[in-house]
Order: C-alpha cells, then sequence, then structure tokens
C-alpha cells in the first residue's frame, strides 16, 4: 500500500502544481490509468534463445490534454512490484540492485512528449524520456492504432518498446541476460478518482 501511494505522490507533484480536472468540458483535462484495467509487462532474453516474461503489478499514469490540444502521457511504475509469476527467484533478481535496483530507485518514470490526438487513432511513435535506475534517457515506443472511436476509454492502448540494459547501467550479468528489455504497456484509463 504505501508503494501505491509513492506512485500517485510522485504523479501528482511535478515542478508545476498539477491541473485539476475541470467541472465543465474545458480546454484542458486529466484522464487517469485504470491500474485495475492496465497492464504492463516486460520480456528480456536469456542467452541463448530463452525469453522470461515479467510484470509491474503498481503503477499510476495519466494521459494530460494540455490547452493547446495536444496530449501528454505520464507513467510511473513500482520497481517493488516487478514480479514473475511461477518464477519467485526470477523476481527477487529483477528488484535487485543487479537490474532495476528497486531499493535505491523505487519508481520508473515514463514522460512522453506532447503529440496530436490523431496519433491515438492512427498510431505510431510516441517519443519521450523515461527514467530507469536514476537514468534519464529520450526514448521511442510504438502506439498501435486504436481499434475503436475512443481509444484508451473503450479499448485499450497498446504501446511497445524497448530499451538498452547498457543505457540505463543495468549492465549486470551481461553473459546471461540479452541487453534488449522490452516494454509491452495495455492501458485501459478513466476519470481521476
Amino acid at each position: 500500500m504505501r508503494s501505491a501511494a509513492l506512485l500517485w505522490l510522485a504523479l501528482a507533484a511535478p515542478a508545476t502544481p498539477p491541473p485539476q480536472v475541470p467541472s465543465e468540458p474545458g480546454p484542458a483535462h486529466l484522464l487517469a490509468v485504470r491500474s485495475e484495467a492496465s497492464s504492463v509487462q516486460f520480456q528480456v532474453r536469456m542467452r541463448p534463445r530463452r525469453y522470461v516474461s515479467g510484470r509491474f503489478g503498481e503503477m499510476a499514469g495519466s494521459l494530460l490534454r494540455r490547452d493547446d490540444g495536444l496530449l501528454e502521457v505520464r507513467m510511473r511504475l513500482a520497481a517493488s512490484s516487478v514480479e514473475f509469476p511461477g518464477r519467485a527467484s526470477y523476481g527477487r533478481f529483477a528488484r535487485s540492485g543487479a537490474f532495476f535496483d528497486a531499493e535505491h530507485h523505487p519508481l520508473i518514470e515514463f514522460d512522453s512528449r506532447p503529440f496530436p490526438q490523431a496519433l491515438l487513432q492512427r498510431g505510431g511513435e510516441l517519443q519521450g524520456s523515461l527514467t530507469l535506475r536514476g537514468v534519464r534517457r529520450e526514448v521511442a515506443f510504438r502506439l498501435a492504432p486504436g481499434g475503436c472511436t475512443r481509444p484508451g476509454l473503450d479499448c485499450d492502448l497498446e504501446v511497445a518498446g524497448s530499451v538498452d540494459r547498457d543505457d540505463f547501467d543495468m549492465g549486470a550479468l551481461g553473459l546471461l541476460l540479452d541487453d534488449e528489455v522490452r516494454f509491452h504497456f495495455r492501458l485501459r484509463l478513466g476519470l481521476p478518482s
């Protein structure tokens, strides 16, 4: 429960005051990621050929419409909530200092660059910055085309992409693990509670 509170505090405490959801439709509004209806998974290849998949049990996020009409996405993942169903030792390794280092870097953060709403329908590159293990890097993930009229509300938003472990000081066990870490986000949105 403490990590969930930490996630929402981190999400709600940007350098500027958080936007308020207007009581009437206006030029700016916020939708929250519904964590109970969403999932974030990651995959890493163990050499020579076996992939293993983990998931984050705790997340928080939002989709903000700015005054200029562009959208921004913010996601926060609790590194301590990583699990590999049926493989407890993999979860301990992923949370350890050799991988996500949950003790020293409890949050994994993604902040998108502003993008047009049409991207939710047509899909395409979603650029932004990813902070992992305290290292911030520019990344580009792939947003799948929306499968409904209101992507995120009536159907899932699907985002996928990969990062190089070395870019985030995660180079431990290079002989056993491939450098690429793949992420897959399946997100549902709703009004913040």
